[in-house]
């Protein structure tokens, strides 16, 4: 009886030694598999970071004008540029011009960028 109880105790605490091995080797493993991912975050927060350092600098008020100073760019500055202003009158007492004089002051450039007609223009509504 005591050889049976002796086998039956040992059957037990082998397979909770196996068990317990096996969530250990579970652990470590996630463990890595984290740190694994953890690298791999990083190193795309740093590539992303570079990415847009890129992107930034490209868009740069500096880097936009030494390509157009260029001479193969093909840019230049504009040679006539058009200034909107407005009368002392067109604002209201509070200092803000008035929605339908802006719309009438802006009017003549929008038509500017119209590629038709006038004409075709009123036929059209």
């Amino acid at each position: 009886m005591k050889l049976k109880q002796f086998f039956q105790c040992t059957a037990i605490a082998t397979v909770s030694a196996l068990a317990y091995t096996s969530m250990q080797m579970q652990i470590i493993s996630l463990a890595y598999q984290n740190t694994r991912e953890e690298k791999q975050i990083r190193s795309l927060i740093e590539e992303n970071g570079r990415t847009a350092y890129s992107i930034f600098s490209l868009k740069s008020a500096n880097h936009i004008g030494v390509k157009m100073l260029t001479d193969s760019s093909g840019m230049q500055f504009a040679d006539n540029v058009v200034q909107v202003s407005f009368l002392e009158n067109d604002f209201d007492t509070r200092g803000s011009v008035e929605p339908n004089k802006i719309a009438k002051a802006i009017a003549p450039l929008l038509s500017l960028l119209t590629s038709s007609s006038q004409a075709e223009a009123r036929t059209r509504e």
